[in-house]
């Protein structure tokens, strides 16, 4: 089921243009990995479906509700955290979580059943301040699904995370997507991570879309593969015209399938002889890369 619709989304501040033609949609069970160098309107974009900000152009639709038009339907759908998890640190996890309640009539069922979601069931009756960050923002997405949006977003939720942090936090994302059908958008620079649990991924810059797609998808950006060889010698420019010498003993290059065959060849016959050939599996950084040369924004 859609559960979010940007449409020619666009957004002016004065005569400089933050967003420009953001078009993309998110189905219920998706973890959508919001991805962009800095400055390339992610957060601008985020606070506009939250309404934060408002439309310059286009159309923002979540569940069905237009932000501009029904805006109370369509935010009762998010929950949020842009930036950081605010909270009274003063307060117990379990005060915090009160507050966040009242304001959508909620009984403390519910609060125990996201405290187990997110397993603060042993701390939350300690005060936040002496909370670790990873306990913080898990606090965060427990206010932040109180009220069973069917849209979450999350701006930067993995910044300053350990990995013991980052590993739970996606354990809770994935059980959120998986058993409670949330939509889910991450935004975040550490797309290593983001590779490991979101199923879809949207490439943005300069206020555009420049791939939209999921994870599978996005990595046949190229019909060329990369290749990985051990060999007896890297002084290959008469025999190779294009490689990346890694080491005094590897090299990297791109070629078909077909091709690679006869550039083994091309080696074997000048004598370099050829350890082992692998094919390198691409990551999600990798293809960032790519498609921002292309696009000549990076």
């Amino acid at each position: 089921m859609l559960v979010l619709e940007c449409r020619n989304v666009f957004k002016k501040i004065g005569h400089h243009v933050i967003v420009s033609d953001l078009s993309f949609s998110l189905n219920e069970g998706d973890i959508l990995g919001f991805i962009g160098p800095n400055g390339a309107g992610k957060t601008t974009s985020i606070k506009m479906m939250v309404g934060l900000q408002s439309l310059s152009g286009g159309s923002i639709k979540i569940f069905g509700y237009d932000i501009r038009k029904d805006f109370t339907k369509a935010i009762r759908q998010v929950g949020a955290i842009v930036e950081n998890p605010d909270m009274y640190m003063y307060l117990t996890g379990y005060e915090n979580l009160k507050i966040a309640a009242s304001f959508y009539q909620i009984d403390a069922s519910r609060i125990d059943e996201v405290v187990r979601m997110v397993g603060l069931e042993g701390r939350i009756h300690e005060k936040v301040k002496n909370y670790s960050l990873g306990m913080r923002q898990r606090l965060g997405i427990a206010a932040s699904i109180l009220h069973h949006p069917k849209l979450l977003i999350l701006d930067e939720p993995l910044n300053g995370l350990d990995p013991e942090g980052i590993r739970e936090l996606k354990d809770i994302l994935l059980r959120l997507a998986h058993e409670d059908k949330m939509a889910i958008i991450v935004s975040s620079h550490i797309l290593s991570e983001l590779e490991s649990f979101c199923n879809r991924v949207c490439i943005f810059s300069r206020g555009h879309v420049l791939k939209n797609a999921t994870i599978e998808e996005i990595k046949k950006i190229t019909e060329k593969e990369v290749y990985q060889l051990e060999v007896s010698s890297t002084k290959l420019d008469s025999i190779l015209s294009s490689y990346l010498v890694i080491d005094e003993a590897h090299i990297e290059l791109s070629s078909t399938k077909e091709n690679i065959v006869n550039i083994l060849k091309a080696l074997l016959l000048n004598d370099v002889l050829v350890y082992e050939v692998k094919k390198k599996v691409l990551g999600l950084e990798d293809v960032f890369l790519k498609v921002m040369e292309a696009s000549h924004d990076f």
